[in-house]
């Protein structure tokens, strides 16, 4: 059933907060620090939505179980908002996917903008 694999896309939203979380501290102008710590919030905002709304519709939160490693890799911006721009592709995967289902698709329609909004703000300062 989709909805399971969405919850694993849940729980990997959860360790895209924290290598944006890196993100943040790394980062050297205040104006990045600032729009990173907004993705911060964005995703773990997400996330908590996005698993109250598969609860609400009466389905089990079922995931893998994985490992998570923190990357502590050099801070690129280039690299960084790469990623977070392949991140809220899968999010467009998803609000495409669950198109019948107006609450989800409100969900992730809703954190592809706030996303889309912060990386253009973070680009315009680069």
């Amino acid at each position: 059933m989709l909805i399971y694999g969405f919850c694993d896309f849940i729980i990997e939203s959860l360790q895209m907060a924290n290598q944006v979380q890196l993100y943040h501290w790394r980062c050297e102008r205040d104006a990045e620090h600032k729009h990173w710590n907004n993705i911060y919030d964005i995703i773990r905002e997400f996330a908590d939505r996005a698993a109250e709304a598969v609860l609400g519709q009466g389905v089990p939160f079922e995931f893998t179980d994985k490992t998570f490693l923190v990357n502590c890799e050099v801070y690129s911006f280039v690299g960084a908002i790469n990623k977070v721009r392949i991140y809220k592709n899968t999010i467009n995967e998803y609000a495409s996917t669950f198109g019948g289902q107006a609450g989800i698709a409100n969900i992730l329609g809703d954190t592809a903008e706030k996303l889309d909004k912060e990386i253009g703000l973070l680009c315009a300062f680069k």
